[in-house]
């Protein structure tokens, strides 16, 4: 390593009721927004401004070309946050310039004034997506965190990355912080930005906690294929029971993060362009909540049995599903549960048929492609409430059908709003002695119910439609 950065010490993290907007410091090397300005107050304060960052985009060819990111911490007991976004560039801002896209959070007001927008917050946990209308190539993130976290235990043994002026550059074989086995606790401070790889040791007999607001960022460019799978960003693999909340992934050189067995995932966000630049994969009886994805594969591999995925918000760009269930010797993890979860864009440009060809097949909403081993299944799991804005190519792609074959059962979309309908038909291929049977309540595309027509069918697939079309315009907290 190229420095020396860690200390490792006992501590309790205690915060009291009475913080008020908590203001987050200064990531190194990242440049500031030349577009955007934001600043923030609570309980009738002057506004503050926060550090606004503007990440170039230069991995693929997307709608995007900058990401604009800002972030900062409040507690709702001292009242609502209130954000001010205006123009660096002194262009005035009003509703036919800008827009929220959200749709489906609770607690959030939009207003203008002299030029500025202003949205007014009742709760943390935010993740907000801000569109200038004319330029959607420079959007705006504003991520609005929790001030108090997870308490540790006084005993709990925490490695900090203290917040610097230079990052924390990782030098080991695969870029990696391996975090020793006795340490509970990783701490990433605001205004802490590691380049590399963070991963758990072989041997970890404890759960361990990743936490905090800063930033891991790749420590390099992309890399491709499964022999660099050792490259994902965060991976807490070892050990039952680990939790990674609040810290920011950017451009990974592989996969987001990466979780064992009853995992907890909370307010993370996660950025990617390129291809294999997926989400998060996790193991069974895990839990992935309130976290924001904007990356350029597979959002959510849902690989294992009994995970639940609630109050998430997805950007979906060029490449991936935003639910993987299968891809290739994949057993699909069975009674898993996603709900309360919004889409606010789609960029997908393409999306193939395995009847005609193999291009782009997990380009839909729920993707599913199994091959080389027989006897797989997805049993019992549930799809549920959700709004997609943006149009899809296709909603769903299950593959059985190009190889082994796969059984689907249970499967439930119930309460889903596809504000657009998809430019082409969903795909549902079975074979031999395998079988799909999929129950659609509540599911609209546009004005109308989805039905038969939108599906093609191969095998032995049965659809059951309950054609109520009363469109799914719930709130997350």
């Amino acid at each position: 390593m190229s420095r020396i950065f860690l200390v490792i010490f006992s501590c309790i993290i205690t915060l009291t009721a009475q913080a008020q907007v908590k203001l987050y410091r200064q990531l190194p090397e990242l440049p500031l927004s030349q577009v955007f300005m934001v600043e923030v107050r609570q309980g009738g304060n002057d506004f503050m401004p926060l550090f606004t960052y503007s990440l170039p985009v230069t991995e693929r060819v997307l709608v995007t070309k900058n990401e604009h990111i800002t972030m900062f911490g409040f507690e709702p007991e001292s009242g609502p946050a209130e954000i001010r976004i205006t123009s660096a560039e002194g262009k005035k801002l009003d509703e036919s310039k800008v827009e929220l896209v959200n749709r489906m959070y609770e607690g959030v007001s939009v207003s203008f004034y002299d030029g500025a927008m202003i949205l007014k917050l009742t709760r943390p946990r935010k993740q907000l997506f801000i569109r200038l209308k004319d330029d959607p190539g420079n959007p705006l993130n504003i991520f609005a965190d929790p001030v108090a976290e997870t308490q540790l235990h006084p005993d709990a043994k925490v490695v900090r990355f203290a917040a610097s002026s230079r990052p924390y550059i990782q030098e080991n074989q695969y870029d990696r912080y391996t975090v020793p086995n006795d340490v509970d606790v990783v701490y990433i401070e605001d205004g802490a930005l590691i380049k590399g790889t963070i991963h758990t040791d072989a041997g970890r007999s404890k759960p361990l906690r990743i936490m905090g607001q800063g930033m891991v960022i790749g420590n390099g460019g992309i890399l491709h294929g499964p022999s660099n799978i050792p490259y994902n960003a965060v991976v807490a693999t070892r050990g039952i029971g680990n939790s990674i909340e609040g810290i920011t992934v950017m451009k990974s050189r592989h996969f987001s993060m990466d979780i064992g067995e009853e995992g907890h995932i909370d307010n993370v966000k996660l950025f990617g362009y390129a291809y294999n630049n997926d989400g998060i994969v996790a193991g069974k009886n895990s839990l992935i909540e309130n976290s924001f994805f904007k990356v350029n594969d597979d959002h959510i591999k849902l690989y294992n049995d009994s995970i639940t995925v609630r109050n998430c918000v997805f950007y979906v760009q060029t490449n991936g599903a935003v639910l993987q269930f299968a891809w290739n010797k994949v057993d699909p993890g069975d009674f898993c549960l996603v709900e309360q979860c919004e889409v606010v864009a789609v960029e997908y440009t393409g999306c193939g048929d395995p009847m005609e060809s193999d291009g782009g097949l997990a380009h839909c909403f729920i993707s599913l492609r199994e091959e080389e081993e027989e006897g797989r299944s997805l049993t019992g799991t549930t799809v549920r409430n959700i709004l997609i804005q943006g149009q899809l190519l296709r909603f769903m792609g299950i593959n059985g059908y190009s190889f082994k074959g796969i059984n689907v059962k249970g499967l439930k979309i119930e309460n889903v709003n596809v504000m657009i309908p998809p430019s082409d038909y969903s795909w549902i291929y079975t074979k031999d002695n395998y079988s799909a049977e999929i129950c659609f309540s509540n599911v609209v595309f546009g004005n109308r119910a989805v039905d038969a027509s939108d599906f093609k069918i191969s095998g032995d697939v049965t659809l059951k439609f309950d054609k109520v079309s009363i469109p799914f315009n719930g709130k997350m907290k």
